[in-house]
């Protein structure tokens, strides 16, 4: 999937109302949603830092960090980026200790328009909740393998044929459940994800009349 459709849109930035920026752990798949999701509206943008591959929460981190300290003062004394913004940090649960992750929770607290999305057990199970509502899945590669029977021609990978914006409320609409099911934790501690609470904001921000 190329990532040039979206960016080709950066000589009109002005044209949109809200800018995301997502700092990612994934160097593909996650880089390749959020560009899916920027070719469906005009009225927001999403800008992903350091599509680095492997990058560990500390490294999620850093990104948003430098991002926050040294090119988002130079963007807005050039009128770059909108004063609506939202900054997220997108991560996965599976293989990292919760001393990590509550290092990101505790940084998104401590900062105005800073969140984190977390994925449990990865970020292949919020695709997956685009086609079907993930009960019984044990683990990375089954969450893997019950989605490439979804999208045969998936390798860890997304494109705009993919998914409809239908899939994608409902998806969201799957998700709210299951978080609600478990008494909406900050970091999902069973199969979910709030990636959903991202998604939903940028659906939302894409519909607001001006």
């Amino acid at each position: 999937m190329s990532h040039r459709r979206p960016l080709a849109r950066r000589k009109g930035l002005r044209r949109y109302r809200k800018l995301f920026v997502v700092s990612t752990e994934g160097s593909k798949t996650e880089p390749q949603y959020f560009d899916l999701l920027n070719s469906k509206s005009a009225a927001v943008h999403i800008h992903c830092l350091g599509r680095r591959r492997g990058q560990s929460p500390e490294r999620v981190l850093a990104a948003m960090d430098k991002y926050m300290k040294e090119v988002r003062p130079k963007r807005k004394k050039r009128r770059d980026d909108r004063d609506d913004f939202e900054a997220w940090l997108v991560i996965d649960r599976d293989q990292w200790e919760m001393d990590e992750i509550d290092q990101l929770h505790s940084w998104a607290r401590s900062h105005p328009n800073t969140h984190l999305a977390v994925s449990y057990p990865c970020f292949e199970y919020w695709l997956l909740l685009h086609f079907e509502d993930g009960d019984r899945v044990t683990g990375p590669q089954e969450c893997i393998d019950r989605l490439k029977k979804h999208l045969p021609g998936y390798d860890k990978g997304v494109n705009s044929s993919d998914t409809s914006t239908d899939m994608i409320r409902a998806a969201v609409e799957r998700a709210k459940r299951r978080h609600q099911s478990q008494g909406y934790p900050a970091i999902p501690n069973a199969f979910g994800s709030t990636v959903y609470k991202l998604v939903e904001n940028i659906l939302n921000s894409a519909n607001e009349k001006d």
